[in-house]
């Protein structure tokens, strides 16, 4: 995490960012942090989230090690699908999510902070979870997916806390796990010893129970794309779980910390495919950029490509 910071302390010198005096790692501006600053419903999308990622001092997202502002940086360039429908494709194409050459089709959804998928048993709302970016599309045949995807840059490298609330499995919300067929069985919560946790909330204590399953999980937060399966899964448009793909995209670091987030990875891809069926994809966001390099002609998008390669590669 110490390097990944350091590194856009560099960019950031020799961009002459403007950064606060008083928070080392953050600069003075959102707009200074973001390529080409937040557009209106980038930033529409952001104040109605849950995340404060607009708010407070420092505001998240100027720091320069800001998951969102990387996730931003990266994907608003292809947000304009309803005026620039083949360019919008091409980040779908880089996450290696359709085949570059095969698929006919048009993006429908582009949306950043999405919180339109809540977690319901019958019609009581558990939990709504903010899913970084989710992308639908619909191909000429007339087949509907949809892309759910989450967006880590030093997360995976701090402290990662796989810690299922109560409220996830009580017996009266058990019915949340259904459509993740024996998602729930293979985790084994119920043989998953119940701690209580003392957090502070608003300046006071509050007792939270739960349980912490995936305990051998250092790097990654399983529980978080669990959770945003949930959601998805138990929206009535999306019951053909052929159609939901779960996307992870990730900085990928060297050393024993980069390595043991891949074999995380490769483990929980195995248990969502397994148990549920649906489809989950990965790409590390060097890999992705790397592959917009490939595809994108240089000319029409130089600065982009440079702005993301110089910052983030």
């Amino acid at each position: 995490m110490d390097i990944i910071k350091e590194k856009q302390q560099l960019w950031a010198k020799r961009n002459k960012k403007n950064m606060r005096t008083d928070h080392k790692y953050y600069t003075d501006s959102i707009d200074s942090n973001i390529y080409n600053g937040l557009s209106s419903k980038t930033k529409e999308a952001f104040d109605k989230a849950d995340g404060g990622e607009l708010k407070g001092n420092p505001i998240p997202m100027t720091a320069l090690h800001s998951s969102s502002a990387l996730c931003v940086n990266v994907f608003q360039y292809f947000e304009n699908f309803s005026t620039k429908p083949d360019l919008a494709l091409e980040i779908l194409k880089a996450c290696k999510l359709i085949d570059d050459k095969k698929y006919k089709g048009k993006i429908t959804t582009f949306e950043f902070e999405c919180k339109r998928f809540s977690i319901k048993n019958d019609n009581k709302i558990i939990s709504t979870p903010n899913i970084d970016v989710i992308i639908e599309t619909i191909s000429d045949s007339g087949k509907k997916q949809i892309f759910a995807i989450e967006s880590k840059f030093t997360e995976p490298y701090g402290t990662v806390d796989n810690f299922l609330a109560e409220k996830y499995y009580i017996p009266e919300n058990e019915s949340i796990w259904n459509s993740l067929g024996s998602l729930y069985e293979s985790l084994n919560i119920d043989q998953t010893n119940e701690i209580t946790r003392i957090i502070k909330r608003n300046g006071k204590e509050i007792s939270k129970k739960g349980k912490q399953i995936l305990a051998e999980y250092k790097h990654l937060n399983a529980l978080q794309l669990i959770k945003h399966l949930m959601g998805v899964c138990g929206d009535e448009k999306w019951k053909n779980k052929s159609h939901i793909t779960l996307v992870y995209v990730w900085y990928d670091v060297l050393g024993k910390d980069g390595f043991q987030h891949r074999n995380e990875i490769k483990e929980f891809r195995e248990l969502i495919e397994k148990n549920t069926g649906i489809r989950f994809r990965d790409i590390s966001y060097q890999e992705l950029i790397y592959n917009l390099n490939k595809q994108l002609p240089y000319n029409e998008h130089k600065e982009y490509l440079n702005y993301i390669t110089e910052r983030y590669l």
